[in-house]
C-alpha cells in the first residue's frame, strides 16, 4: 500500500465545507487508508493500494463534487516523490524566512517533463499573490503551489 498526498486547489478552510474535518471524511467515505490532514489549506495524507493517480484525482474530485458541493483541481504525489524531490535540494541552500518563501508549485499535467516548478518570493518586496496569478496564466488551473515549509510539515507527519 502506497502512502500518498493530495494537494487540493483553492481550499479556504473559513468555508465550512472545505474545513479538514470534512474533507478527511471524504477520503474516509472513499476508504482509504490513514487519512490525515496536515494544516488547513487542502493537504490531505492517504494510504492507498491504487497506484494510477490519475484516476485517484478523478476519483477524489468527483467526490468533492459529490459530497461537499465544490471542485478542487486535486494533484497526487506519493510521499516517496516528495522525499526525493526535497531531497535534490531545489533551491540552492535558499531557506524559508519571515519574508524569503521558497515555494513548489505542482503541475496536474506535465509540461516539458516537468511535474512542478520551483522559485523564491521575498515578501517584503514581492506579492506571492501576483507570482500565483503568472503561472495560472502559463499553466492554467491546473497547478497548486505549497511553500516549503509546508511540505516539509507534511513529510513530518508521514
Amino acid at each position: 500500500m502506497a502512502q500518498y498526498v493530495a494537494f487540493l486547489r483553492g481550499i479556504g478552510p473559513t468555508n465550512p465545507n472545505m474545513r479538514a474535518e470534512k474533507l478527511r471524511g471524504v477520503f474516509e467515505h472513499l476508504g482509504f487508508g490513514r487519512v490525515a490532514s496536515v494544516l488547513g489549506t487542502g493537504n490531505i495524507l492517504f494510504d492507498s493500494d491504487e497506484t494510477d493517480t490519475a484516476k485517484l484525482e478523478g476519483l477524489i474530485e468527483q467526490a468533492l463534487l459529490a459530497n461537499l458541493g465544490f471542485t478542487s483541481a486535486t494533484i497526487i504525489r506519493s510521499m516517496e516523490y516528495l522525499q526525493n524531490l526535497m531531497r535534490k535540494g531545489l533551491f540552492g541552500g535558499t531557506t524559508q524566512t519571515e519574508t524569503i518563501k521558497p515555494n513548489v508549485t505542482f503541475l496536474k499535467h506535465p509540461n516539458d517533463g516537468r511535474q512542478e516548478l520551483t522559485w523564491v518570493v521575498d515578501t517584503a518586496s514581492e506579492r506571492t499573490v501576483d507570482k500565483m496569478a503568472a503561472l495560472e496564466r502559463t499553466y492554467g488551473k491546473g497547478i497548486t503551489t505549497r511553500t516549503v515549509g509546508t511540505l516539509l510539515k507534511i513529510l513530518a507527519k508521514k
